[in-house]
């Protein structure tokens, strides 16, 4: 081979070569356009998303529950009050939403039916009251009537009879 059939040889690779990384920019071009719509259809779905997400948190955090005033009994309480059959649910431990429905059937559990209250308070021969320790309902006024009971079922040891004698004012006067 000579000189100049060397030359027009290696003349002729590089514009082959040339040709070819031209094609493949001009196919990388024509990717990049027909993938540009998609690109933004995916971008925009995906703030779409993000912004109902954000909606959703917003939603749950302003939630105001039905009942806001309740008070459950604290975590360490709970713990060391609870009965097995609560303790021993199927509810996993570390759960903060498994633990706030175990404490919730623990308050469930404490509470006496009005019933079964009402029919002990007859069963004794006291005035019935619906009281919570949580929220004072009631406290003062049962703290009051226990010496009252007390007075209006004990007989009176002047007449030296045990009929039950009541009294209209405190403490005797």
């Amino acid at each position: 081979m000579g000189g100049g059939r060397m030359r027009l040889f290696l003349f002729r690779y590089s514009k082959a070569n040339r040709s070819i990384f031209l094609e493949e920019d001009r196919v990388k071009a024509e990717t990049e356009r027909a993938k540009a719509p998609v690109d933004f259809t995916t971008f925009h779905n995906l703030l779409y998303e993000k912004k109902h997400y954000l909606k959703a948190i917003k939603a749950c955090i302003d939630f105001k529950s039905k009942y806001p005033d309740i008070e459950l009994v604290p975590e360490a309480e709970f713990f060391s009050s609870v009965p097995k059959d609560i303790k021993e649910t199927s509810m996993s431990k570390d759960s903060a939403h498994d633990l706030m429905l175990k404490r919730l059937n623990f308050e469930l559990h404490q509470v006496v039916p009005t019933s079964r209250g009402q029919a002990l308070a007859d069963e004794y021969g006291i005035k019935f009251f619906e009281t919570s320790a949580k929220t004072n309902l009631n406290a003062e006024q049962v703290f009051f009537s226990i010496p009252q009971t007390i007075r209006i079922s004990k007989p009176d040891p002047d007449k030296g009879s045990s009929t039950v004698t009541e009294r209209s004012a405190c403490c005797g006067s």
